[in-house]
């Protein structure tokens, strides 16, 4: 999306970067599991989860919990940049679990899909191929890859187009009529771009429209020229003006829905860390106030019936996907 304009043409920076949403945790539809509680944590680098669960039986539940990853299309990593926490690791976000204070290792699943849906798995570790960071050679691996039409072909390189799926299972143990507390939290895949504000630029105007995807108001509008203005005018003068940094990180909350009944009590905590503005759409049921380090939402009896996209505008280097690295002004 084109969220700024210098005089009438079009800006966004050639290495814009997609977001992609992961979630929380995820178990087969069951009526002896409720969650108690959720504290939800979203900052630019971080997601951090605190769940409460009750088995409301009179028998210990024993079921398999999973956390999916987002797929990872091989086809968008050929032409795009993507901000991986952790590159040519299968864990690329850094999921770390906790049950009760205890460190959990999960398995690890990874399948790959074709354009059709097809399981390729089985195929491409037959060849030798990672199926998250594959690395490919015309001698090894370009006939099977044609004729399954799991590549495609430039000059010399061979360019994966399967789509890669991760995800992280074990099995949780409720004991009856008690609660535990899991906690997990991950490094997210969060999209970027960003505003020139130096001597390149004449002139700097916000063209963010009222709603969109991350339904503007009219603060926030004003709030972004005011940005643009202030760094535009440290440039000009000399006291270093910044470009400035849009990032955007996606939540699937639905599926907080898969455990037996609503949520006992929903909070979502928006950390805008050293971002200078925050947007995102109302979450139907939540009404979100600022509070000293961002905003935050409590519901009760809460069912989520929709995803989270929080946009964080900064003209500051908010750090790397890891977390690190985080400058100051």
């Amino acid at each position: 999306m084109v969220l700024l304009l210098i005089g009438t043409c079009p800006l966004r920076a050639n290495d814009s970067s997609a977001a992609m949403a992961a979630g929380g945790l995820t178990l087969v539809k069951n009526q002896q599991v409720r969650m108690v509680s959720e504290v939800l944590r979203i900052a630019p680098r971080l997601v951090e989860v605190t769940y409460v669960f009750q088995n409301t039986e009179s028998d210990d539940v024993t079921t398999l919990v999973a956390f999916p990853l987002p797929d990872l299309d091989q086809q968008t990593l050929n032409v795009h940049p993507v901000n991986l926490a952790f590159e040519g690791k299968a864990n690329f976000v850094g999921f770390e679990v906790w049950s009760d204070g205890r460190e959990i290792a999960p398995d690890v699943d990874v399948r790959a899909f074709d354009d059709r849906g097809r399981d390729v798995t089985a195929e491409l570790r037959r060849l030798g191929v990672d199926p998250v960071n594959p690395s490919l050679d015309e001698v090894r691996h370009g006939a099977a890859l044609r004729s399954q039409h799991l590549a495609e072909f430039e000059d010399k390189d061979i360019l994966p187009i399967w789509k890669t799926r991760v995800s992280f299972h074990w099995q949780q143990t409720f004991p009856a009529g008690k609660q535990i507390t899991i906690r997990h939290r991950y490094r997210p895949v969060y999209g970027s771009w960003y505003t020139p504000t130096d001597s390149r630029v004449s002139r700097v105007k916000t063209s963010s429209e009222l709603g969109g995807p991350w339904c503007f108001d009219r603060g926030f509008v004003a709030a972004e020229q005011r940005l643009l203005d202030r760094e535009s005018a440290a440039n000009k003068n000399g006291s270093g003006g910044s470009d400035i940094l849009y990032d955007n990180v996606q939540y699937v909350l639905k599926t907080g829905a898969n455990w037996h009944g609503p949520i006992g009590r929903f909070e979502l905590q928006i950390d805008k860390g050293r971002a200078d503005l925050v947007s995102t759409c109302p979450v139907q049921g939540l009404t979100l106030q600022r509070v000293p380090y961002g905003f935050s939402g409590v519901a009760i009896d809460y069912t989520p019936t929709s995803d989270l996209d929080i946009l964080f505008v900064s003209s500051r280097f908010l750090g790397k996907a890891d977390g690190t690295d985080a400058r100051t002004k």
